[in-house]
């Protein structure tokens, strides 16, 4: 595993302005909301959340092809039933990520996954489309890649077995932790990625790295 810092600065300068774009404008949203006891989840913020959250889903083609004929309205429900997972996560980077709760981040994977599932149902495995889980995730959080195709292809040769499409949620868990213990060994790239957070979203600001990650490995090694 190996991120070079000028190739990160360009491909965030290349990538697609519309998907920045929508990114952006809910993560400054989420910033400008969010204090320790307050979440975009939380009542008052919810409806806004969720009309911002099923637009950009929804053009991304996260629940493409979905198994579930009403995921938009699966999702609302997930969202309103992670509202205290979130919260327990929400202050954590991913440079903290074992310290993470892994009750709450497993229960956010088995309901964030099930959305795309046939009626909206989890399964005993816990096998999940990655995306289905990661997109909204990497939106409220920030943490987390989507792990596109593009993104599970470039990271497969990292000793992460990473090209299906299914995941459980162990994989996941235990890629991150790579991703984690890859940042806090090279802290060099960590401060490579808070520069170009800083540029966009200014100080004060959760750092989303995972955010960043997945543009550096959309679009290669």
């Amino acid at each position: 595993m190996k991120i070079d810092c000028d190739k990160l600065s360009e491909r965030i300068q290349a990538f697609n302005p519309s998907y920045f774009e929508d990114f952006n404008n809910f993560w400054i949203r989420k910033n400008s909301i969010e204090t320790d006891n307050i979440s975009v989840l939380d009542t008052g913020h919810f409806d806004l959340t969720y009309f911002m959250l099923r637009h950009i889903l929804d053009s991304w083609q996260t629940y493409r092809n979905s198994s579930n004929l009403t995921p938009l309205e699966t999702l609302k429900e997930s969202l309103t039933n992670i509202r205290e997972a979130y919260s327990s996560i929400k202050e954590y980077s991913l440079l903290e990520f074992d310290k993470v709760s892994r009750e709450d981040l497993e229960y956010l994977w088995h309901e964030l996954g099930r959305v795309k599932q046939p009626e909206g149902k989890t399964n005993s495995k816990g096998k999940y489309n990655v995306i289905a889980v990661c997109k909204p995730l990497m939106l409220i959080w920030g943490q987390t890649m989507a792990f596109d195709s593009n993104v599970r292809y470039n990271i497969s040769g990292m000793n992460i077995h990473s090209g299906q499409y299914r995941w459980i949620f162990d994989k996941w868990y235990d890629t991150m932790i790579s991703f984690s213990e890859y940042l806090l060994e090279t802290p060099d790239v960590a401060q490579c990625i808070e520069k170009e957070s800083l540029k966009v979203y200014g100080n004060k600001v959760m750092v989303p790295y995972g955010r960043f990650l997945d543009i550096y490995y959309f679009e290669g090694t």
